[in-house]
């Protein structure tokens, strides 16, 4: 053995011949080639250890600043790293309770959530258990992907050489296929990580073609079954790949019929991997028969096809090309948020050696060529998408297999895109090996050798190390086209201080965490871990419709899970509350950092009570409430009955004030801490300075739920709408709350002032920004638009309305804004849109809340001139347009329009 093949690589010039063809070759003596055999390969780990040393290494500064936050921070793209490391949890629970591994009622409360679907990364999973006894639940998770990516590294590398007997080539496949930028982006996503079985299950089966040994059958089949436990979907990408395989390599295919070896070999491994896939495909089976119908998150493999130029354009996490990239991919992915534009670059150098391997290991090459274009085409998806444009006239491959249902599964055509890195890696491989080659027998490199060496006895060890040089230059280069830094990295290293005494609380409960939206259920699992109680949501890899039945069942809990508010039309807060209490749900957990501060300020306001707990992210409120510790009545204005919260659509920032002939929202949150022993009404009224009643309603306290119905310890809110006489006199009032027996009319209490009204002929002045626009322009009884703020550039108009409900709206309005011809009234722009794009419902809004809302109208192709700008309101489900009041309540204009003062000018 000579020096130059222990360095690496198979020594193809170092042979019998190498005398005759002009080489210097120095042999070591038996006894100096006895010593470094057995210090090199005496055990065979040397060099193992230094290849796993090389690709930790690779690792840790590829996933960089990863490694300085392995203990506290989590890559939290899309929060799968949280789903992920809830898995983790979910598995070692169960194997410690001796609870069903696949069915869990710590999703879903009260019901469960089959976990069949689940998409439980095995090979994160399981070395993350025996992480667990020693690291928190971040660094976990963080040295299980680190592994994950040093396995990638090291199984293409064995597999490389393999087929090369070259240790450099091998050492860049390697490296591409652990840094390949579409898997560098997705560290939160561990199934993308371990797909090291992929290229084991080619090589045993390029092994089992070439010798037909069953031996290497059967390993064969359980490394594909592995794949499959890694991820269904990458059983339809390793399929492919093998049939390919086995149609290139295996060239007596056509005349099996005389070949039953190897027949029987693939029929064995088949037979295997069947066996070894059938315990989770009968759970699959079994699963769905009990689910029924699977809920689906939609189509989107259009949405999710991949750009062809992406495959040439760095990735625009790219510390120095991504400024420039970031561009390109948001034209690429238009149609996408920024977080799912991700890298599918293949890189330069990776590209140019894959392009050499095609021409120098014919036909060895032409097996991975056929496989790279093949999940190239197949990652396009149904449509061609090309320089952010699709042309959906193109057939593609994608669509010609959808019939058959298989590509299913996989759901985002650019999945693909994780497996190319195999076959480019292959191919940059045979590249390098043929380049090295091509420069080891060149002139250049015979006359240079010799120079650099104080002797020729050391020729080979020059050429060896001159040749390494150029591939560690190479693989420095592909590491730089691939490095991009995770930027998204979430300080999960304190855990809330409420979790931790959810977890010392004695009793067992569950948690309702709000909001409810399926992704942000990932942060309630991953919490999960440390407070270790049930809750309501969950998030699974395809969750069954019927996890939705308990919530189903309770309007209350229905209507907070569609609309994300507590509706005024529950005013029943207590016995909305027992519901949940009765069902061993004794948390409600508000995450403030999670939704804007009027959806917590609604929340609150309708609870009634005092928070358990707060702090800068959460509040949370139990349903076990108590009198005198979770609400306490100020004031009694009856025994045991009194007001906890108060609210008029009279309030505003200035005063409370109203304008005659209006109406007068009065909210009132009642609380109670006996039971009521009968019916109460309620009267309210106007009471003038001289101490007159000038005007007054009855109303029953609770609309639907009479006072004789309330138990001890009851909260309810009561709506009321006072109608405020038109020849009502300007003054100051009190409005006056007397309780009234229901059967008989008796004054049984009060009168309780409530509230001071200012009523004045003038519409009150609601502004609040300074630099708006004033209008306290009123639409119909119900929409006042406050104030306005206009900003203007070359291509659109940039609106911000401060919208005022004047009660409760019982509609979804639209509103619209014209820009229009003076002449003809005719719009030239417009933009009709519900309020902040339906995201907060009308019918939501509090009388007296003023709601503010964006809205833009593009002046892109209006024609050069000046024009008016209109805005007006309308019933969406009938286009009935709602009436522009004066303060009479009179009609101002036919057409329902608010002219502004502004106008627009196109030169």
């Amino acid at each position: 053995m000579n020096v130059y093949s222990l360095l690496g690589g198979k020594c193809t010039s170092c042979d019998e011949n190498s005398t005759s063809k002009g080489r210097d070759v120095v042999t070591l003596s038996d006894s100096a080639t006895e010593r470094l055999r057995r210090y090199f390969w005496s055990a065979r780990w040397g060099w193992g250890i230094v290849v796993v040393a090389i690709y930790t290494i690779v690792a840790l500064v590829g996933s960089w600043p990863l490694v300085l936050h392995l203990t506290t921070h989590l890559p939290d793209r899309f929060n799968d790293s949280l789903l992920h490391s809830w898995n983790t949890w979910w598995v070692q629970q169960a194997l410690q309770t001796g609870q069903p591994l696949y069915y869990t009622r710590a999703l879903f409360y009260p019901d469960g959530v089959s976990l069949v679907t689940q998409n439980i990364a095995w090979f994160h999973t399981l070395p993350s258990l025996l992480l667990a006894r020693f690291c928190n639940p971040v660094a976990t998770y963080n040295l299980a992907t680190l592994f994950n990516l040093v396995l990638c590294g090291c199984v293409v590398f064995w597999v490389t050489y393999q087929l090369t007997h070259d240790t450099r080539a091998a050492f860049i496949a390697g490296l591409i296929y652990q840094m390949w930028p579409y898997r560098m982006a997705r560290l939160d996503l561990p199934n993308l990580l371990a797909t090291y079985w992929i290229p084991i299950f080619l090589f045993l089966l390029l092994y089992t073609l070439n010798h037909e040994y069953y031996w290497s059958a059967v390993p064969m089949g359980i490394s594909f079954a592995l794949v499959g436990y890694v991820r269904w979907q990458l059983l339809i990408p390793a399929a492919l790949m093998g049939i390919i395989m086995f149609l290139l390599y295996a060239r007596r295919w056509l005349l099996l019929v005389k070949h039953w070896h190897l027949l029987k070999c693939l029929g064995l491994a088949a037979i295997v991997a069947v066996v070894c896939l059938l315990p989770a495909l009968g759970l699959l089976l079994r699963d769905d028969e009990a689910a029924g119908n699977v809920a689906y998150s939609g189509d989107e493999e259009v949405l999710m096809s991949t750009d062809l130029l992406a495959y040439l354009t760095p990735s625009p996490l790219h510390p120095i090309f991504g400024k420039y990239t970031q561009k390109l991919y948001d034209r690429y992915y238009f149609d996408r948020e920024d977080l799912r534009r991700r890298p599918a670059y293949i890189g330069l150098i990776p590209l140019l050696l894959a392009i050499a391997g095609i021409y120098y290991a014919r036909p060895r090459s032409v097996v991975w060529s056929v496989m790279a274009l093949l999940l190239m085409h197949l990652s396009s998806g149904p449509v061609w998408r090309l320089n952010g444009r699709l042309y959906d006239t193109v057939p593609t491959l994608y669509r010609i297999m959808s019939p058959l249902g298989i590509l299913e599964l996989i759901r985002d055509p650019e999945r693909f895109t994780i497996v190319v890195a195999l076959p480019v890696a292959i191919l940059a491989a045979y590249g390098l090996t043929g380049l090295l080659r091509a420069l080891e027998n060149s002139k250049l490199v015979s006359f240079l050798s010799p120079q650099i060496c104080v002797s020729l006895r050391f020729h080979a060890l020059a050429l060896k190390l001159c040749l390494w040089s150029v591939t560690l230059v190479l693989g420095s280069v592909i590491f730089f086209e691939y490095f991009a830094p995770q930027t998204v990295l979430r300080d999960f290293s304190q855990p809330a201080a409420l979790y931790q005494q959810l977890a010392d609380e004695p009793g067992e409960f569950a948690i309702l965490n709000l909001p409810f939206d399926a992704l942000k259920s990932r942060r309630y699992m991953y919490d999960q871990i440390t407070h270790r109680r049930p809750i309501l949501q969950g998030n699974i890899s395809r969750i069954p419709s019927s996890v939705y039945a308990y919530i189903n069942r309770h309007p209350w809990l229905a209507t907070l899970r569609a609309t994300g508010e507590m509706s005024p039309e529950f005013p029943d807060v207590s016995r909305q509350l027992d519901v949940l209490a009765k069902a061993g749900i004794r948390y409600l957990v508000l995450h403030k950092d999670m939704v804007g501060h009027d959806r917590i300020e609604h929340w609150q306001h309708y609870l009634l009570t005092q928070p358990r707990y707060e702090d800068e992210a959460l509040i949370a409120y139990t349903t076990e409430y108590e009198a005198g510790r979770d609400f306490r009545l100020d004031e009694e204005w009856l025994p045991g009955l009194g007001p906890l919260r108060i609210a008029t659509s009279a309030h505003s920032l200035l005063g409370s004030c109203l304008h005659a002939g209006h109406v007068l929202l009065v909210d009132i949150g009642w609380g109670s801490t006996r039971a009521i022993e009968q019916d109460v009404d309620v009267s309210l009224s106007l009471v003038d300075s001289h101490g007159e009643i000038q005007s007054g309603e009855r109303f029953p306290l609770v609309e639907e739920w009479p006072t004789q119905e309330w138990p001890a310890q009851t909260l309810a809110w009561g709506h009321y709408l006072l109608h405020v006489p038109a020849l009502l006199p300007p003054d100051t009032y009190t409005l006056t709350s007397t309780f009234l027996d229901a059967g008989t009319g008796t004054v049984i209490g009060g009168p309780h002032p409530v509230e001071t009204v200012i009523i004045q002929q003038e519409i009150c002045n609601l502004a609040t920004v300074a630099e708006a626009t004033d209008t306290n322009a009123l639409f119909g009884d119900e929409l006042r638009l406050v104030e306005y703020t206009l900003e203007r550039s070359d291509q659109r108009l940039d609106f911000q309305f401060y919208w005022r409900a004047e009660r409760y709206v019982d509609n979804e309005y639209t509103i619209f804004v014209h820009v229009y011809d003076p002449a003809t009234a005719v719009p030239v722009a417009q933009n009709d849109v519900r309020p902040r794009q339906g995201a907060y419902p009308m019918r939501f809004w509090r009388p007296g809340e003023i709601v503010d809302d964006r809205v833009s109208v593009s002046l892109s192709g209006v024609p050069a001139g000046e024009y008016g700008i209109a805005i007006g309101v309308y019933n969406g489900a009938t286009g009935e347009r709602l009436p522009l009041l004066d303060n009479q309540g009179e009609p101002l204009v036919d057409d329902g329009r608010l002219i502004l003062s502004e106008t627009v000018t196109i030169p």
